[in-house]
């Protein structure tokens, strides 16, 4: 038998660990006096997040045996549980770093033992918190463990820790302890199953044997036993059941389960917990087809659902639940079933048999009940009918084209009769438009086109009696019409229409369907030829929004219509264009959109790139090959000119990091593509050839004579100027505000750009040597340090 000795070795060998440098000079020392502000205040903290935060960093943090030694943790651990175990507050705290430190080669046995001494003093009062914390450290020993150690032995059948288990199994406790105890319940049968054997046993620290299958079998009695509430009994069973990984376990627990349950007489009954339970432990066709004749329809419902999860392993469900729903099921009994979870609807969709005859049976109860929709149990069904092809369509399912296609048509026929059909239904119909173009499911079919719906959904998105919720719906279908790439269909007529439609929702008054306007605007772009003067509306709408619209959310999207309309509009326009990117970047106040105006420089590069290889191949200076746009000094020029240098300094410079990040990326894959250091470096070398062939010093500057009594007059005038004249920059600055127009930013060029970026750079470089792993743990404990004074806060 392994000894103890042996068992420390294996664990040494099986779990090898990186040592992590703490890399802070002053950790440890603030780590001991933080821990002693914590036991002095009794864990009453100015910000109750602060324990949470120091064990989530420590845990981070701390790999090693001496990180724990060094910062006091072991001896903190130690003094509350062997000085202070009934303190409910600190308590929770000393079990969460004794977690920790389970997880730690060197210190997994001392913590075993430690447990295993205070285990009754730790328990003693029903404490949640103290529960919830023992019951999550239970299941990280059982995780942590590779082979099989006597001292976890030990604690895992302490009668202490599982009466505990049992009490929050049966008691009227809160959710997250019941369901922390049954996990913990089934973590340590699961550690008593890794030799799952009749014969498997492990010599203990007494030298005496252990008898695991005992263990486990005593352990389900037990749960029998002292869950004498019945629905709670059941409900753990079922958790049991559907979570045990281990298929030795999971045979010998539903064996135990049907000898307890539905052997004995008396102890079934047709509840539909335990109508689960037995097709858990027998998943069979004959035990299921006898359950679904149970005479609750509810009952029988929900084991619908069951045997649908179970679909993959058992096959054989299928033709009995496509058996079922066609003969026994009523029509509201179908529709509950197609309104199911989303798991239930990942397997339907694996499933092609029954998927198909779902579509099928919903196309015969929309033709059945899409004629008189005054009823709302009718208007129920046909809201439910469309919910499933959307949750089918989101999930990218594929169904028979051309049934969609038909159903869809359907659909048009519904929304062109505009009187009588609710508002919610209409949406709904819209919604699946949406899901079905944008997803291209449609795209190969012909008997469906663009077109058919456009006259119908514009209608909805600009009539005064539909409500915002209907034009919302309305417009995002419009926009997923014309995000499909084979739109050249659309004809000038809908353009018209489309037009029309954008306009009436940028004067909505809700952001959302002003939003949704303007995703249909960045379609429109994309899809049609638009003339300067339309240019010069759409802009104007475009500026309008940036500066006055107070929802960020609708600058959000407006953003990216200015994304797709610089890879368009015309060269006359463009710097209307240029200068709203560069006032996004300077001066909105939502970190998302200067985030999001990235991708608008982006697409001014290529917009240039593009535009110089076509006047390039024009000139036949490209022909037949391939051209190194970057290689030409002009389209570094109209770098600098059209701004784009200065916006990515600007994003560069942001105060928010998301940003940052984001501009960071582009600018360095912008540098490298178009070597900007190197081109400014051959430029300057340039200039200064030419000024020493005429005889000149680059740098000299013009001499300005001024006498000294010009000086003293200057002053003097300075002095004596009106405060008004003194701030008459900042008045003008006022009143450019006070009109809101767009930030006027000074453009930088290559030389200033690359000053300021290696500034930016250095400046980074010296804040990331500074930075060390522990940073943020540094600064959890100085805020527990200085919460015991109450420096630095505000009472509120």
């Amino acid at each position: 038998m392994p000894s103890l000795e042996d068992w420390k070795q294996n664990e040494k060998k099986n779990n090898p660990k990186m040592e992590v440098d703490t890399g802070h000079p002053c950790l440890m020392e603030k780590y001991k006096r933080a821990l002693e502000v914590i036991y002095s205040c009794n864990g009453d903290l100015k910000d109750y997040t602060y324990l949470s935060l120091l064990v989530t960093e420590t845990g981070k943090l701390f790999t090693a045996e001496k990180d724990f030694l060094n910062s006091g943790t072991l001896e903190f651990t130690r003094k509350i549980l062997e000085e202070n175990p009934r303190n409910m507050a600190l308590l929770p705290l000393a079990l969460n770093l004794i977690e920790i430190m389970i997880q730690v080669d060197e210190l997994r046995l001392k913590m075993l033992q430690l447990l295993n001494e205070k285990l009754d003093s730790i328990l003693e009062e029903s404490d949640n918190s103290v529960m919830a914390a023992m019951f999550q450290c239970c299941m990280t020993i059982q995780k942590s463990s590779t082979a099989y150690c006597p001292e976890t032995i030990r604690l895992f059948t302490q009668r202490k820790l599982l009466d505990s288990i049992f009490w929050s199994l049966n008691a009227s406790t809160c959710f997250h302890v019941t369901q922390l105890a049954i996990r913990c319940y089934l973590a340590i049968l699961t550690y008593m199953s890794q030799q799952l054997s009749s014969t498997a046993t492990l010599q203990n620290l007494s030298g005496q044997h252990v008898n695991l299958a005992k263990l486990r079998h005593n352990l389900l009695l037990d749960l029998f036993e002292k869950v004498t509430n019945s629905k709670k009994k059941l409900g753990h069973l079922k958790f049991l059941m559907r979570h045990c990984e281990n298929p030795g376990l999971k045979k010998e627990l539903s064996d135990f389960i049907v000898g307890k349950l539905f052997q004995e007489p008396g102890n079934c009954d047709n509840s539909a917990d335990s109508c689960i339970l037995r097709l858990l432990t027998s998943p069979k066709v004959e035990t299921a087809k006898a359950l679904l004749t149970v005479p609750d329809q509810r009952t029988r419902q929900i084991l619908l659902y069951q045997m649908t999860r179970m679909l993959q392993e058992n096959g054989d469900f299928e033709a009995l639940i496509i058996d079922y729903l066609s003969t026994q099921a009523t029509d509201s009994n179908f529709v509950r079933y197609i309104t199911c979870d989303d798991d239930v609807i990942d397997h339907v969709i694996k499933t092609r048999g029954l998927f198909t005859f779902l579509l099928e049976k919903c196309d015969s109860l929309w033709i059945q009940h899409s004629q008189d929709l005054s009823e709302h149990n009718t208007q129920q069904i046909l809201g439910s009918i469309l919910k499933f092809h959307i949750n089918c369509n989101k999930k990218r399912a594929k169904p028979d084209e051309n049934k969609l296609a038909d159903f869809l048509l359907k659909c048009k026929q519904m929304l062109q009769r505009y009187l009588g059909v609710p508002d919610s239904l209409k949406a709904a119909i819209c919604d699946l438009i949406k899901v079905v173009y944008e997803n291209g499911i449609l795209k190969s079919n012909n008997e469906v086109s663009a077109t058919d719906f456009i006259q119908a959904v514009s209608y909805l998105a600009i009539s005064s009696a539909s409500t915002w919720q209907l034009k919302d719906s309305a417009l995002e279908a419009l926009a997923a019409i014309l995000s499909q790439e084979d739109s050249d269909e659309l004809l000038q007529e809908s353009k018209d229409v489309l037009k029309n439609v954008i306009l009436n929702g940028h004067q909505h008054g809700e952001s959302y369907v002003r939003g949704s306007s303007f995703k249909l605007l960045a379609g429109y772009i994309r899809t049609f030829t638009i003339s300067t003067t339309e240019e010069l509306e759409f802009i104007t709408k475009i500026e309008a929004t940036m500066l006055f619209d107070q929802e960020a959310i609708v600058r959000r999207i407006c953003i990216d219509v200015l994304s797709a309309f610089v890879l368009k509009i015309s060269e006359e326009n463009l710097n209307h264009l240029l200068n709203i990117g560069l006032h996004a970047i300077s001066s909105d106040l939502d970190w998302e959109v200067k985030k999001k105006s990235a991708k608008f420089w982006s697409n001014v590069v290529t917009r240039l790139k593009t535009d110089f290889t076509a006047r390039n191949e024009l000139n036949n200076f490209a022909a037949k090959k391939q051209l190194t746009c970057y290689d030409d000094e002009q389209l570094i020029t109209a770098l600098e000119s059209h701004g784009v240098l200065t916006a990515l300094l600007l994003g560069c410079q942001d105060y928010e990091a998301a940003v940052r990040e984001e501009y960071i990326v582009l600018t360095e894959a912008i540098m490298q593509e178009f070597d900007l250091a190197q081109h400014s470096l051959n430029k300057l070398r340039k200039l200064d050839l030419e000024d020493s062939s005429k005889g000149n010093i680059r740098g000299t500057t013009e001499d300005f004579d001024y006498e000294e009594e010009d000086i003293v007059d200057t002053i003097e005038s300075v002095v004596e100027a009106e405060d008004s004249d003194l701030l008459k920059n900042l008045v003008v600055k006022q009143d450019q505000e006070a009109k809101k127009e767009l930030t006027k930013v000074k453009k930088q060029d290559l030389n200033e750009f690359l000053q300021e970026y290696t500034s930016l750079e250095q400046k980074a470089k010296k804040v990331e040597e500074g930075r060390s792993e522990a940073d943020t743990l540094v600064s959890i404990l100085e805020d527990i340090i200085h919460s015991d004074s109450g420096d630095g806060l505000v009472e509120i």
